[in-house]
């Protein structure tokens, strides 16, 4: 049944091997030896050979080429797959950001096929998020610098003027135009009021500075709310007896603020209410206090005349007059709402 008997060979006791016999292995073990006549004897003890070892002796070589094969493969389809899904979108968002510059900032993110990996998703997303920041930092950037502009421009605008008039006036005294005592305490007064009025408008504009860089300190304490406003809206009447005022707030109502600034800010308005008031009928200002969850709202409202629609927008900007109110016939900077 032997297929392939091992050769005989006395040189060596024993024997060990693998043998196919009638197709199936075994491992053996020989003994070789001479008879007394001298003809050869061989004693082969046999033993079935594992299935698995049996299977990897006999197709080890088929099976090391094709798993050579698939390998290959595998490793040319997943670097096909990471270069689509990785790579790829990779080398897209590095040129899109390399080329981030100027105007190019407004280019949206280039979309990225569905297949994408999601951590590339990920990757483009946040920067498409730093992108949108960081244009919108450019843009409050270059508001601000057109406001410093414009607010460089105003300033040189309000202080030209009582400038220019105090000039006018010291001139008129130095060149003998005042010839009368009346006419010269005429001059002197007009250069008086237009220095205080310089005066005002560099200190408003030095608040407003400092407001502006939030280095003004707040000094919060809890007051009752209807004492405060009636006491501001006495010492206003003081200095303007024909303002009638009407106040609506509960008695139970406190807030914390700060008292100098809170007064500060309503009497702007007072004094708005005043230099705008109609000129047939006496002003009448009413201030209105509404709660709202954790939040109060302070109304003032007036009868006076008003401003224009086409105006609201621009109340709160600085030096905001109004181009017919740009004077100071009725005083003030524009810089109080502001």
């Amino acid at each position: 049944l032997v297929v392939h008997f091992p050769v005989f060979d006395t040189n060596n006791i024993e024997t060990k091997g693998t043998i196919d016999n009638a197709g199936r292995m075994y491992r053996y073990i020989k003994f070789d030896f001479y008879y007394s006549d001298l003809s050869k004897g061989s004693i082969l003890v046999l033993k079935k050979e594992n299935n698995l070892l049996e299977f990897f002796t006999k197709w080890g070589i088929t099976i090391s080429i094709v798993i050579i094969l698939v390998s290959i493969t595998a490793m040319f389809f997943l670097n096909q797959l990471l270069h689509r899904t990785i790579i790829k979108p990779l080398e897209n968002l590095g040129q899109f950001m390399s080329e981030l510059r100027g105007e190019s900032l407004q280019s949206k993110t280039p979309a990225l096929p569905a297949n994408t990996a999601k951590e590339v998703q990920q990757l483009t997303a946040n920067f498409e998020s730093m992108r949108t920041t960081l244009l919108a930092s450019i843009q409050e950037q270059q508001n601000l610098e057109n406001n410093r502009k414009e607010l460089v421009a105003s300033i040189s605008h309000d202080l030209k003027t009582p400038i220019t008039s105090i000039i006018g006036y010291i001139e008129g005294l130095q060149e003998g135009i005042a010839d009368t005592p009346a006419k010269q305490e005429k001059y002197l007064q007009t250069i008086h009021s237009k220095s205080i009025a310089l005066n005002r408008l560099i200190e408003e504009l030095f608040l407003y500075s400092k407001l502006d860089a939030e280095a003004v300190p707040f000094y919060f304490e809890r007051i009752q709310l209807e004492k405060f406003l009636v006491h501001m809206s006495e010492e206003f009447q003081l200095d303007n007896r024909d303002v009638q005022f009407q106040i609506s707030v509960r008695e139970d109502i406190y807030a914390s603020i700060d008292r100098m600034q809170m007064n500060r800010a309503i009497n702007n308005l007072f004094e708005n209410s005043l230099k705008f008031k109609k000129t047939d009928e006496p002003l009448c200002i009413t201030l209105e206090v509404t709660a709202n969850a954790d939040m109060l709202e302070i109304h003032v409202m007036d009868n006076g005349q008003g401003i224009a629609e086409s105006q609201l927008p621009y109340v709160f900007d600085h030096f905001y007059r109004g181009e017919a109110a740009r004077t100071f016939t009725t005083g003030g900077s524009g810089l109080g709402l502001a």
